[in-house]
């Protein structure tokens, strides 16, 4: 009997609050996580001010923190994995003047070693294609590049802008971004050469992701949110539903994509983001990372030291040992049969939504013209009804169209009076 009912719990309530369930990780630091990569499902490094840079192996009960790399006078805004060992970080720092700087590990982040610094610029993005190309972008247009591992660095100022995200799609075709003036460059030859990308309106970029070779999206400023699915050529904007600084976006495929920001913004996309979903984790703490792991665990990092996750609903699925839980919840659009039907004046229309997206539901007349609209917001996962009061409309057949991404459905019905 206990068995049965917390199955229908979860049925009845786990659609509505998958997403509101987050654990929080204790860090056991304070300071602000900038960055983090996964290098396993229960391996995360994450790394942020005065150059700490901490570790699990265990999804997060336990950490480690290795011993001081450098001076406590720097920070380090990004850092990249190419393999369980070798990883690299770039740092930046003020104090006593405004210095930049690359570090490396060969076993798996247990010690760091410095590979280059260099004065009057800060560093804050890097990439890897492979264990020996890389790349890393900084202040004024800085873009450094290796072929050697790291062993040495080359520069060039492709912009007088600064860059705050590099990404490379292989190790020819690669992308910077950054502040202001259209600021997306792109290389097709390992960073020799860049150009210029044309954007519709000049936005500061913070994070560019490619989910494949065509694929790919920027966040930045204003909640804005841009996609090409052209390889990089022509860029379009997305509807983020946030003007919150965005300053991460990840995408797990080309359908489910996440972005934080300031002031505990979490956003979620399932359909490649034409229609993105703030997610209530229960924090105002800004937010700079989020990255999913290989068992589909969510993990946010941000301020004051703080590290989020979402494996506890991982957990609490698996303990009902129904093998296929999912196809059992709400997994499909549907859109009722309105009921009563013929009425007057009044009818209640039914549909349930399978994931996180915006909704429309828009009454029209006989003649195609739109009388009413009952829905036009996002909607998360779950079954909704609404009232059409048609008090003000004549007899006569009406229709009912429910909208979703791809997904659209009309049913008839008829008003007497």
């Amino acid at each position: 009997m206990k068995i049965i009912f917390f199955v229908a719990f979860l049925f009845l309530f786990l659609p509505n609050q998958i997403f509101s369930q987050w654990t929080k990780e204790s860090s056991g630091r304070n300071e602000k996580f900038m960055s983090s990569f996964f290098q396993d499902s229960s391996t995360v490094i994450a790394a942020g001010d005065h150059e700490v840079i901490i570790k699990t192996t265990d999804g997060g009960k336990d950490w480690s923190l290795p011993a001081p790399i450098l001076s406590q006078n720097s920070c380090i805004h990004s850092v990249y994995f190419k393999d369980i060992n070798h990883g690299w970080a770039v740092t930046y720092g003020y104090l006593p003047y405004r210095h930049g700087g690359i570090i490396h590990t060969s076993d798996g982040g247990k010690s760091w070693v410095e590979q280059y610094s260099i004065d009057n610029y800060v560093l804050h993005s890097i990439y890897f294609a492979d264990t020996t190309n890389g790349w890393a972008v900084g202040s004024n247009g800085l873009v450094l590049s290796t072929t050697d591992g790291g062993q040495s660095w080359s520069g060039q100022n492709i912009t007088s802008y600064w860059l705050f995200s590099v990404y490379f799609i292989n190790k020819n075709v690669g992308f910077a971004a950054g502040g202001t003036v259209n600021e997306i460059y792109k290389t097709t030859n390992g960073g020799i050469n860049w150009n210029p990308v044309s954007i519709p309106n000049p936005e500061w970029f913070y994070s560019i992701y490619f989910a494949d070779s065509l694929r790919g999206w920027g966040a930045g400023e204003n909640g804005v949110i841009m996609k090409t699915e052209d390889g990089g050529n022509n860029w379009a904007y997305q509807h983020s539903n946030t003007t919150e600084e965005l300053r991460k976006v990840y995408f797990a495929d080309t359908s489910k994509g996440y972005a934080v920001g300031l002031g505990g913004t979490l956003l979620r996309t399932t359909d490649g983001g034409n229609n993105w979903a703030k997610i209530n984790i229960g924090v105002t703490t800004d937010l700079y990372s989020v990255s999913v792991s290989k068992d589909s665990t969510i993990w946010v990092l941000g301020d004051s030291g703080l590290v989020l996750n979402n494996n506890n609903i991982t957990s609490l699925l698996n303990i009902t040992n129904i093998d296929n839980l999912h196809n059992q919840l709400i997994n499909e659009f549907k859109l009722e049969q309105n009921y009563p039907n013929p009425f007057n004046p009044s009818t209640v229309i039914s549909y349930q939504v399978p994931n996180v997206g915006f909704v429309t539901l828009k009454v029209y007349d006989i003649l195609g013209r739109e009388v009413k609209t009952l829905v036009s917001e996002f909607k998360s996962q779950g079954k909704f009804s609404v009232s059409f009061d048609a008090a003000n409309l004549t007899s006569g057949v009406y229709f009912y169209q429910l909208k979703s991404g791809n997904y659209n459905s009309i049913k008839k019905m008829v008003l007497l009076k």
